[in-house]
């Protein structure tokens, strides 16, 4: 998941989790991006409730931090709705 995720954000992964799965509650995500990676996304994972939700905390650039809800709910077996608050 880090690598498909900096992949989509047109990031680097500067550094990830030990393993190589899933993201797990604890997992730290660190995004860069911009010359030499100078801005860089800090992502905590607070927890996760597979498949139904994941909250986190992305630490911006210059102080912002958005601390996200993202909720999945399931439309019909091949469709899905991803809430983010």
């Amino acid at each position: 998941m880090p690598t498909a995720l900096a992949h989509w954000s047109g990031s680097t992964v500067v550094k990830r989790p030990p393993h190589q799965g899933e993201l797990l509650a604890g997992d730290r995500l660190i995004l860069g991006a911009g010359f030499m990676h100078r801005f860089r996304v800090i992502i905590d994972v607070i927890s996760v409730d597979k498949p139904f939700s994941l909250t986190l905390d992305a630490r911006l650039p210059f102080g912002v931090v958005n601390h996200e809800v993202i909720v999945i709910t399931a439309m019909s077996a091949s469709s899905c709705r991803v809430t983010f608050n």
